[in-house]
């Protein structure tokens, strides 16, 4: 088979059927390969910004542990990163509910 149609037409579908978006961060990332170091720190900035605020909304732990050192969502990601403690088993199972 011509692997040009494989690329561009068989695997995508394939893809989009399954509901997968693997060839859209592939080309993501070979875009990205490219940008500058500011551009990729932005970017990891948004993108831990906004995982931050998933966990803080979603997780109940995660939640509690925010109000406990007054993180708000405001904060720098990187500086509320810095400040989380370390999940190990034990935490996990005391908060496991």
């Amino acid at each position: 088979m011509n692997r040009r149609l494989v690329r561009s037409v068989i695997l995508p579908l394939h893809e989009r059927l399954c509901g997968r978006k693997t060839f859209r961060f592939f080309d993501d990332l070979m875009e990205s390969q490219w940008w500058s170091a500011e551009a990729t720190r932005l970017l990891q900035t948004l993108k831990l910004a906004r995982l931050l605020r998933h966990a803080a909304a979603n997780i109940p732990f995660y939640g509690e542990i925010f109000q406990e050192l007054g993180i708000s969502k405001d904060d720098d990601p990187w500086s509320i990163l810095a400040r989380l403690p370390f999940t190990d088993k034990s935490r996990i199972r005391e908060n496991f509910d």
